[in-house]
């Protein structure tokens, strides 16, 4: 199935694990994720397309890794990349140099340099990370305890937590307009 909502195509995608949701734009990257799991999907994409085709980063929960897919040759891309325990949400700077993954189940933000498609850094984060987004400037990742009660601000260049919103009752995505 294929629907067109601001701009953006949506498939619905039907294999052997289960239904994905892909949205396909002028980028360079792109998450998928199961959507009848445990845990919700999440897709974000980078605007960046320096490539000569996109690549589909799919967080794999049981195995703990990330997944690299070249989508014009429908081949994987290197080993999988170890992340933090039960990646379950990922999302792009506007870049695309950078993609976050948040640990469900390991309190952590694995930070992956999409060049050489290795984590550099993973970021300590409580209440089971789940929902992200990057600010559109790139300076900031917005991070939901989907278990807690907070949004974590991380600053992008230091990887470090520099403010908390509370109030929440178990937040699970987020999205900038």
């Amino acid at each position: 199935m294929q629907r067109v909502i601001d701009s953006q195509i949506y498939f619905t995608l039907n294999p052997p694990t289960g239904p994905f949701l892909a949205s396909v734009s002028a980028c360079k990257h792109f998450a998928l994720h199961p959507l009848l799991k445990a845990l919700p999907a999440l897709l974000l994409f980078s605007a960046q397309s320096a490539w000569a085709a996109p690549f589909a980063y799919v967080p794999v929960t049981s195995n703990n890794n990330v997944q690299v897919i070249d989508l014009a040759t429908n081949t994987q891309v290197g080993a999988p990349i170890a992340v933090s325990i039960g990646p379950s949400g990922i999302a792009f700077n506007p870049s695309g140099a950078r993609a976050y993954v948040a640990g469900f189940n390991g309190g952590g933000v694995s930070v992956i340099d999409t060049s050489t498609n290795t984590v550099i850094a993973t970021i300590i984060i409580s209440g089971n990370p789940q929902g992200m987004v990057v600010s559109p400037d790139g300076t900031r990742l917005y991070v939901a305890q989907a278990l807690g009660t907070q949004i974590k601000v991380i600053d992008t260049a230091t990887n470090a937590v520099i403010n908390t919103f509370t109030g929440f009752n178990g937040p699970r995505g987020l999205a900038i307009s």
